[in-house]
């Protein structure tokens, strides 16, 4: 079926790709979580829920084009283990983990080779997504920010995502000192982990 001439519905939309998301060292996509990875380009599975939900790798076909408000970056860290010892000579637990992927973890918003906007988690909050525990029903929630509906990053302006444009998002670990996640996360034996990037916005897509 082709297009509507002229014709464009325009929806409130999130387009979602995961860094890493799986259980005690199975991540989903990959053998190992790699320390440099490029969300929403062609290399993530299109159309495959367990990774993301944009249907197509790269560029947005067919005059589409995507209006992003803002950007939200989940961590996620539950009952996290280990057979062997953290690379910062403790335990692998959730605690760990969250402190290594707030101090390490940076995310570049790139338009074609531009660099539009970087930061790390915490200018990245939760955005009312789920955050870990401690493994108990008494500590508090682990989030990167509070987890609330009004906990998102806004853009000071609107970034367009033009037809045949090529919008990826950078995810970047560059370990500090002795302390390395991705090695941690690769060497766990039990509990999940998940690091979700959402572009919040408007689309606007061609109808059928």
């Amino acid at each position: 079926m082709g297009r509507m001439k002229d014709k464009r519905n325009v929806v409130h939309y999130g387009f979602w790709a995961a860094y890493f998301r799986g259980l005690g060292g199975t991540f989903t996509g990959t053998a190992a979580i790699q320390s440099e990875t490029e969300l929403f380009g062609a290399s993530n599975p299109p159309a495959n829920l367990a990774a993301g939900n944009k249907l197509d790798g790269g560029i947005f076909a067919d005059f589409n084009f995507f209006k992003i408000l803002s950007i939200r970056v989940q961590l996620f860290f539950y009952r996290m283990s280990s057979n062997a010892v953290s690379t910062m000579t403790g335990a692998v637990d959730d605690l760990t983990c969250m402190m290594l992927a707030q101090s390490n973890m940076v995310y570049t918003l790139k338009m074609s080779q531009k660099e539009m906007i970087q930061g790390n988690p915490t200018f990245f909050p939760a955005g009312g997504g789920p955050g870990g525990d401690l493994g108990t029903l008494t500590t508090p929630m682990l989030s990167n920010g509070e987890a609330t509906a009004r906990a998102v990053a806004p853009l000071a302006a609107p970034i367009i995502i033009s037809p045949q444009q090529l919008a990826t998002i950078k995810c970047n670990h560059v370990p500090t000192g002795v302390g390395d996640l991705v090695a941690d996360l690769n060497g766990s034996s039990a509990g999940i982990a998940s690091n979700i990037v959402t572009m919040d916005g408007i689309f606007v897509r061609a109808t059928l």
